[in-house]
């Protein structure tokens, strides 16, 4: 369904059809179709991640190609979650400045993006994540790491030494 110009049911004509055989059937895309953003589900639930359109097909699978949404959506951590247009070549920075830029709360490290298809990556620190039209950028909160209480820690210490001389005392003079 979506943008082909025949959407609708085909049935599998061959052992083996592929995503492109389809869209071929259904007579190609219409002039508004997302071609990064195909998603295909099988059993109606349980969405696959393509990688290229060379994914053979079992019946019952279903397709959607939407159309150029020609936004990125940005969520989490930033002080304007929304949309921001999409232009080619602007990087993660662009976008999460566009859109107000970071929290306090924010953690830089960790950083999603959803594609269009439904890949996932993760920001890591030698990879560069690559933002396309349609893709949702989500940045992460800090986690709340709990203060060291010195007191608690010597507490614990104590007990575990007092713990120990006890089973000592008694191994030696037993």
């Amino acid at each position: 369904s979506g943008e082909v110009k025949s959407p609708g049911a085909y049935t599998l004509l061959k052992r083996i059809e592929t995503l492109d055989d389809i869209i071929q059937r259904s007579g190609g895309y219409t002039d508004r179709a997302n071609h990064d953003g195909i998603k295909m589900f099988r059993d109606d639930t349980t969405q696959i991640i393509l990688k290229n359109f060379k994914m053979p097909l079992m019946s019952g699978d279903s397709i959607f190609v939407p159309q150029h949404t020609s936004v990125v959506e940005i969520s989490g951590e930033i002080y304007h979650p929304g949309y921001v247009q999409f232009i080619h070549g602007k990087n993660l920075e662009y976008y999460i400045e566009s859109a107000g830029g970071y929290t306090n709360e924010a953690d830089k490290k960790s950083i999603m993006v959803i594609y269009a298809n439904g890949d996932v990556d993760i920001k890591r620190r030698w990879h560069k994540l690559k933002i396309g039209e349609g893709s949702h950028i989500v940045v992460q909160s800090k986690k709340e790491r709990e203060e060291f209480d010195l007191t608690e820690f010597l507490k614990e210490v104590s007990s575990i030494a007092a713990s120990l001389a006890t089973i000592i005392y008694i191994v030696t003079f037993n």
